[in-house]
């Protein structure tokens, strides 16, 4: 099989290469990947600067809400970390390197070719009063109407840690209360008002699971303008948000006709890159455990998912390689309707607390 090896150590996009066809094509390239596997913020990276580079990426789309990617904008602006220290990513030092090695990056970028940050899944609590604490204006009292649900919003701020990172009942409330209250909001927010209303808009909710990849593709089809035809985009997100011809996210969005709104803008414009883990570490629920079915235990289980997996074992000769799947091979048969290209990663660790960790 087609494969290159990548250098994970480096901070490069070398070992990655697409055929010019491919990157010209596809507008949206989507990463699949088990969360919480060390090399994933490196992978992410390389990817990242490889498409921005030769496919002309300038958008990162991240599997998290729309006022934590307002913060991580704010952070590649200013440089300041105050801004996404008690986000999830700065718990651990794999990403709070990434982060760090996008800002360095994007900072050398000309104006037109910085790269933004793009939330397209649900909002919670603990983030958007993050974000409503940085529009709220210092030199005006708050509308009556408003200071409870302000008051409970800055209080959550002000604790160690939040005692869930899916809840967003606030959030609904805050919705109801500046909808019910626009013009007063309006005068105290100002020009601010109109990205919290934008955000507001955010229907998606992790309680709602089976509608998620619904939802995520609803919220980036309407922050996407449906003129352009220039524009693309990059993300990383949990497999099973990015298989191209299932329920998915990516699904949804190569197939917008399975949704009712008019913006086909990515039909057929959407590819996604698998990532093959063999022996490595993740996270679930703050467990570690050993991932003995890589990716997906139905497939990697089955005769034909072992065959597949075996046959990357045998032709990788380095620890991470990108594999280009023929179609003449029965074993990647189901591999293959999901993606054309996969990257294989064997002996990785599990992502590892940084000290942002504490207090949490």
């Amino acid at each position: 099989m087609p494969r290159t090896c990548l250098n994970l150590s480096d901070s490069t996009a070398s070992g990655l290469s697409f055929p010019d066809d491919t990157l010209k094509k596809y507008r949206v390239f989507l990463l699949g990947e088990l969360h919480g596997t060390a090399c994933n913020p490196r992978i992410i990276i390389k990817l990242l600067k490889y498409l921005h580079e030769n496919a002309g990426v300038n958008h990162f789309l991240i599997e998290q809400g729309m006022s934590i990617a307002f913060q991580f904008n704010k952070y590649l602006e200013t440089g300041n970390e105050d801004y996404v220290l008690k986000q999830w990513d700065y718990r651990y030092n794999e990403y709070v390197s990434f982060w760090r090695e996008l800002y360095r990056y994007n900072k050398a970028q000309p104006a037109d070719k910085k790269i933004d940050v793009i939330g397209i899944d649900f909002e919670e609590d603990w983030a958007f009063a993050q974000m409503v604490e940085c529009l709220k204006p210092s030199d005006k009292a708050p509308p009556p109407e408003m200071q409870p649900v302000l008051d409970s919003l800055h209080k959550l701020t002000t604790l160690g840690a939040p005692q869930s990172y899916v809840d967003n009942r606030l959030f609904n409330r805050f919705r109801d209360e500046l909808l019910k209250n626009q013009a007063a909001c309006v005068r105290y927010f100002g020009n601010n008002y109109y990205q919290l209303e934008s955000i507001c808009e955010n229907k998606s909710s992790y309680k709602k699971f089976g509608k998620r990849n619904t939802e995520m593709a609803y919220n980036f089809l309407d922050l996407v303008d449906e003129t352009d035809t220039v524009q693309k985009y990059f993300g990383s997100f949990g497999w099973s948000h990015t298989f191209v011809n299932y329920g998915s996210f990516a699904y949804y969005v190569g197939h917008p006709r399975e949704l009712s709104t008019g913006n086909t803008t990515f039909e057929s414009k959407v590819i996604s890159i698998g990532m093959v883990y063999d022996s490595c570490f993740s996270f679930y629920k703050n467990k570690i455990f050993q991932l003995d079915n890589p990716i997906l235990a139905d497939f990697f289980g089955s005769k034909k998912g072992r065959a597949a997996l075996n046959l990357f074992r045998s032709q990788a000769d380095c620890p991470t390689a990108l594999f280009t799947l023929p179609a003449n091979r029965k074993e990647l048969k189901a591999l293959r309707e999901q993606t054309p290209y996969v990257i294989y990663v064997k002996g990785q660790k599990a992502v590892t607390f940084s000290p942002f960790k504490k207090g949490y």
